[in-house]
């Protein structure tokens, strides 16, 4: 997902490391103003909470859904996370993220649908042993 933010940072002239820098900036009170310490803290937070919120939604997500329905749940879910967030999270945490966030346009929407049904696909093939095989010469999946 912060692939696609930094490819469309990148893109309108703002940089590919400026979703990392607006995350670890703003949320760490102004205290990292930019460079490797902004964008440390923005990985570090994003991936932290990216985790939290994903195993809540492994937890939820019920073992016998059909394939396009989770993926259609998971998309739903990373859209209402990213709404959440915006509308209730940051403007609480640090409301100057959110004007940062706008800059990239709606990329960070459709970034959050499309990382919550691939989530959500990963999940239910995992889930199902359908995963796919590990290439020769790897090593199989840890069951």
């Amino acid at each position: 997902m912060l692939v696609s933010l930094s490819i469309t940072a990148a893109a309108t002239g703002l940089g590919w490391l400026q979703p990392l820098e607006a995350i670890g900036g703003t949320f760490a009170g102004g205290a990292l103003p930019g460079g490797a310490a902004a964008v440390a803290g923005g990985l570090v937070l994003h991936a932290l909470v990216a985790a939290l919120l994903g195993i809540l939604f492994a937890s939820a997500l019920p073992d016998d859904f059909p394939l396009t329905s989770s993926v259609t749940v998971g998309a739903g879910y990373g859209l209402f996370v990213a709404g959440f967030m915006m509308s209730v999270v940051v403007p609480t945490v640090a409301a100057e993220f959110r004007s940062l966030a706008q800059s990239t346009g709606g990329a960070w929407v459709l970034a959050h649908g499309l990382f919550g049904g691939a989530l959500a696909y990963a999940l239910t093939r995992l889930r199902r042993g359908t995963a796919p095989r590990p290439l020769a010469g790897q090593a199989p999946p840890i069951p």
